[in-house]
């Protein structure tokens, strides 16, 4: 399951994400959760905020049931609208309520499918302070996995949103010392996209900010979250990191 920001779209008609009671339901699920689950959530980045005037497009690696709950924390801290998280129509159809809360579906073997999304998503574009969430990847993999392996259909999201900002996202999520869990996040540089650069650019920076987040953690163990915000800040402030 995930979790959405809230928002609303021209003609006081809420999208996904505002207005209806399994929504907010679904938002205080996952506030809930993070507070049952997890010792503390530490959030790092980025060095920089994505333009006003730009929809942004939040890409990270898939690596725990968690991810869409923590992409939450992420889109609030830098913008006020809603969160749209791309996810498997088959999880729509298992769990309608997310549909409700901001969940749009794909179905990766559609092109009909895909094509669906990507009007759903053009509709959106003026919608102030708008975020897309999507994990490239498709399903959930070990942090260590290499190569992450990221889906091409990220490419058709990003151009059906036009010229959005593209926020690369890393994410861990360790037991440590603690019954509860720790979740780790680093946020990197927010970049203009361009059909270039493509799934891979996306791959290389989000691979750059998990093998720098796990070096840190394989290096101080469970002592990490001893200055661990003020090491991740000088990884992004390196301009020869990966982001």
């Amino acid at each position: 399951m995930t979790d959405w920001a809230a928002g609303r779209i021209h003609g006081g008609r809420p999208p996904p994400g505002r207005g209806g009671l399994s929504g907010r339901a679904v938002r205080g699920l996952g506030r809930f959760l993070i507070w049952r689950d997890f010792s503390e959530v530490m959030e790092e980045g980025p060095i920089s905020v994505p333009p006003p005037d730009s929809p942004v497009l939040y890409l990270a690696n898939h690596s725990t049931w968690w991810d869409g709950f923590l992409m939450l924390r992420v889109h609030q801290r830098l913008r006020a609208g809603p969160l749209l998280t791309v996810i498997d129509e088959d999880q729509l159809r298992r769990h309608p309520t997310l549909r409700a809360a901001g969940g749009v579906g794909l179905d990766p073997a559609s092109v009909a499918s895909a094509k669906r999304l990507f009007r759903r998503l053009s509709a959106r574009l003026e919608v102030p302070g708008i975020g897309v969430a999507l994990f490239p990847q498709g399903k959930i993999h070990s942090s260590r996995r290499r190569p992450l392996g990221f889906r091409r259909g990220l490419e058709g999201v990003a151009r059906a949103l036009g010229s959005p900002t593209i926020v690369p996202v890393a994410m861990h999520v360790e037991p440590l010392n603690r019954r509860r869990l720790t979740a780790f996040i680093l946020v990197g540089r927010p970049y203009a996209w361009v059909d270039s650069y493509g799934a891979a650019e996306v791959e290389f920076r989000v691979t750059g900010l998990l093998d720098a987040l796990l070096e840190d953690i394989d290096r101080h163990g469970e002592n990490v979250r001893s200055g661990w915000s003020s090491r991740m800040r000088r990884v992004l402030e390196d301009p020869g990191t990966r982001q």
